[in-house]
């Protein structure tokens, strides 16, 4: 994977425009994380190391010195703060994460259309807000952007029991729309590291090609799907 790096007005362009949105309260240290991290995630596939602890000083450093327009739409703006994300490493800390999530939920309410609609807003992955009518909010892993490949995410043949939870509190819809991503963001990542696991076996052990190998792992997904759906 690629990793696009972002200049610090750039990324000062979606502080100043986060800010502008939706109020000062999506601004603050999340920012320079969110620059430094970008650094990070770029060092890391492009120099397979780490940054130090003076080059993480300096990018900070950096950040605190760039102008930005903000000039963006809401709906420009968490496209490019998805675009951000998706360039950067985890964040350090809970602190971080926790207001990375403020961030978006922010724009992402500002997205919702006020007299409600069938319109679907992507938070994040195995997370997305609907608001169907003014007073009621509702969750869901299905993002409707994925066109003919959308569908709810099923665990052990199972949806999450927070899928489609529905109430009028948002920030209630949004505590609830992180629970469910986090359950089914781990039962993801433990399946692919299983996954990976075993194509490594079939090509180590069975000496299989890639080819060959990608075929059989295919019918181990489904025995697997098969077991936990009974």
């Amino acid at each position: 994977m690629s990793v696009i790096p972002s200049s610090p007005n750039e990324i000062r362009s979606l502080e100043v425009a986060a800010v502008e949105l939706c109020g000062p309260h999506v601004g603050g240290p999340i920012w320079p994380a969110l620059y430094v991290s970008n650094r990070r995630a770029y060092m890391m596939r492009y120099a397979d190391r780490d940054l130090t602890a003076a080059e993480e000083q300096a990018h900070r450093r950096e950040y605190a010195q760039a102008q930005g327009q903000g000039d963006h739409t809401a709906a420009e703006l968490m496209d490019r703060l998805q675009q951000l994300l998706y360039n950067c490493e985890e964040l350090e800390n809970a602190a971080e994460e926790q207001a990375r999530r403020v961030l978006v939920d922010s724009v992402a309410f500002e997205l919702l259309p006020a007299d409600g609609g069938e319109r679907t807003v992507n938070v994040d992955r195995f997370a997305n807000i609907q608001r169907p009518d003014f007073n009621t909010y509702r969750i869901t892993t299905r993002n409707p952007a994925d066109g003919q490949y959308a569908r709810v995410y099923l665990m052990n043949g199972h949806a999450h029991p927070h899928e489609g939870f529905t109430t009028t509190d948002p920030r209630k819809a949004f505590q609830k729309m992180w629970e469910m991503h986090d359950v089914c963001q781990l039962h993801c990542v433990t399946e692919s590291t299983a996954d990976l696991l075993e194509l490594d076996r079939l090509m180590n052990e069975e000496g299989k090609t890639f080819t060959a190998a990608s075929i059989a792992l295919t019918a181990f997904r489904a025995s697997r799907a098969r077991a936990q759906a009974s």
